[in-house]
């Protein structure tokens, strides 16, 4: 009687295993059929979250939602997962957790390699079972290939982009008017509004990818290109309200200015320029049209340096610095009181090290560190006013 009951058990067991592993055959060729549709790996979420019968969510390495289904998370749960996911993405390590966004369990895994994540696929549910995982698995890695080609796409469009602009923005009006009207396709009608901000080494900068959907929703009225640490950008008339959101978005100081004809786009970002450097010496954000009177336009030594002991300076120095602070926080470091000794020391190494009590190495290795979470270049002489100007204004 025994080894009947046995054999059942052991037959029953065998079709479990063999409906999990026919679910599983059937869940993997379902999100590789979905890869061929249009939408690519937009379409392969959606097909996962309809075999999971659970929300999923592709997210880029800039934090940013490029997909999810269905819907999407109660606000306070969204909140909260952002904060989640930027997290990951600053540690920069691999890494499948499961988090609460809100009282949501949320699953995470990083997209990418060591050397670079790409993203983080989400998915909330309260646990998956050994076959959902290996379904999910197989999604994540396609989702890493799809982002990182995204990503060589991106960065040839970006190399191209900066070519047209500075062949746009050259001191040859002559040249500069024979290749807009080459361009004219691609470029607003004149006259239009061309702007300029600094925006540090992050790449990608997450201004780019909000410019991006811009211009897809725009065409034509929209052009933009990072060149350096420069973000330059030009919109027709009707598109002008773009800079102020943009701006807005993402606390930037940018200065604009007009031009009537493309032959004259060069100077005009020049005098784009000279306002966004004067707005900046004030810790101004926001658009600072050329010809508009600002704070920047003060030139007393004095009342410069009295503006940092102000409230707003407050404010604008500790989102600044907020990456090092809470990496200090949180790991113990000592990235912020390194930065000011380096500073204080004519940016010196050997200084740093003296004044600190430590090996130029450390100073070297929390340096690197600190540029890393910050995205500046700490070689910019303009990183490094903005930096000593923000660790002057911190009690």
């Amino acid at each position: 009687m025994s080894g009947s009951h046995s054999r059942e058990s052991d037959g029953a067991a065998r079709a479990d295993d063999g409906g999990r592993d026919a679910w599983t055959i059937e869940a993997i060729q379902a999100v590789t059929r979905a890869a061929g549709r249009p939408g690519g790996i937009e379409s392969v979420i959606v097909e996962l979250a309809r075999r999971l019968g659970a929300w999923v969510a592709l997210i880029d390495a800039t934090g940013r939602t490029r997909r999810q289904h269905p819907g999407g998370l109660p606000a306070d749960a969204a909140d909260a997962l952002r904060d989640e996911v930027d997290a990951v993405l600053r540690r920069g390590a691999r890494v499948a957790t499961t988090v609460r966004a809100g009282g949501t369990p949320v699953s995470l895994q990083t997209l990418g390699d060591g050397r670079q994540l790409r993203g983080v696929l989400a998915i909330a549910s309260d646990g998956l079972t050994p076959e959902q995982r290996m379904v999910a698995a197989t999604v994540a890695a396609m989702a890493s290939l799809a982002l990182a080609r995204r990503h060589r796409l991106g960065q040839a469009g970006a190399r191209l982009r900066a070519a047209v602009a500075e062949l746009l923005t050259t001191p040859d009006a002559e040249l500069t008017h024979r290749a807009a009207r080459e361009l004219q396709e691609s470029l607003p009608p004149a006259p239009v509004a061309v702007a300029t901000a600094r925006v540090g080494t992050r790449s990608p900068h997450p201004a780019t990818d909000w410019l991006d959907e811009r211009a897809d929703d725009a065409p034509q009225a929209v052009f933009f290109a990072r060149l350096g640490e420069e973000l330059v950008v030009l919109t027709d008339a009707a598109e002008a309200g773009a800079l102020d959101e943009l701006a807005e978005a993402f606390g930037l100081t940018v200065g604009a200015a007009e031009a009537d004809r493309y032959r004259d786009l060069g100077r005009a970002l020049d005098r784009a320029r000279r306002a966004r450097d004067d707005a900046s010496v004030s810790g101004l954000t926001g658009v600072v049209r050329d010809g508009a009177p600002h704070l920047g336009a003060r030139t007393d030594t004095a009342d410069v340096l009295t503006a940092l002991d102000g409230e707003r300076a407050l404010v604008l120095a500790r989102r600044q610095l907020a990456p090092l602070v809470e990496h200090d926080e949180a790991r113990a470091t000592r990235l912020v009181p390194t930065l000011r000794a380096w500073l204080d020391a004519d940016c010196s190494n050997d200084g740093t090290a003296r004044a600190l009590g430590v090996h130029r190495h450390t100073v070297r290795a929390r340096l690197d560190l600190a540029q890393r979470l910050l995205g500046r270049d700490l070689g910019s002489f303009a990183t490094r006013a903005e930096l000593w100007a923000a660790l002057r204004a911190l009690p």
